[in-house]
C-alpha cells in the first residue's frame, strides 16, 4: 500500500531519511545528505562582505595603485602583463614586487571562485 509523504502529505513517499526515519517524498528529500527537510542542518548564509579574500583583493588593489603611482613618478620601463596589469616604474625591484603582488591576487581569486564553485549547489 502506496503511503504519503509525512512531510508534506501531498505525494507519494519514495525515501527514507537516515535520521528520523521518515517516510517523504523527492520535494521533501536531499539526495546529497539523505535527510529529510526537517532534519537537515540549517545552511549558514554567506556574506560577501564579510569575506576574507574580498578585503585582501581591495587590499592588494591599493597596494597596486600605490606602486603604479610610485613608479609613475620618474622615466623608466615598464611591464605589461596580458591583459590586466601594467607597471611603470625606474627600479626593476619595484616592477617585480608588483608582479608579485598581482600573481598572489591571482591566485587569491582562482581560490574564491573555485570555493564559490564547490558550495554551488547542483
Amino acid at each position: 500500500m502506496p503511503v504519503k509523504c509525512e512531510i508534506c502529505n501531498r505525494k507519494l513517499a519514495k525515501y527514507v531519511c537516515i535520521e528520523c526515519g521518515a517516510r517523504v517524498c523527492e520535494d521533501c528529500y536531499d539526495r546529497e545528505s539523505l535527510m529529510c527537510i526537517r532534519c537537515q542542518p540549517p545552511k549558514k548564509e554567506r556574506t560577501l562582505l564579510n569575506s576574507y579574500y574580498i578585503w585582501s583583493g581591495l587590499f592588494l588593489i591599493m597596494i597596486g595603485a600605490i606602486i603604479l603611482s610610485l613608479g609613475g613618478l620618474e622615466g623608466g620601463s615598464f611591464i605589461y602583463i596580458f591583459p590586466f596589469f601594467l607597471i611603470s616604474t625606474s627600479d626593476w625591484r619595484i616592477a617585480l614586487v608588483g608582479i608579485f603582488l598581482f600573481i598572489f591576487m591571482m591566485v587569491l581569486i582562482l581560490i574564491y571562485i573555485g570555493r564559490l564553485i564547490r558550495e554551488t549547489p547542483q
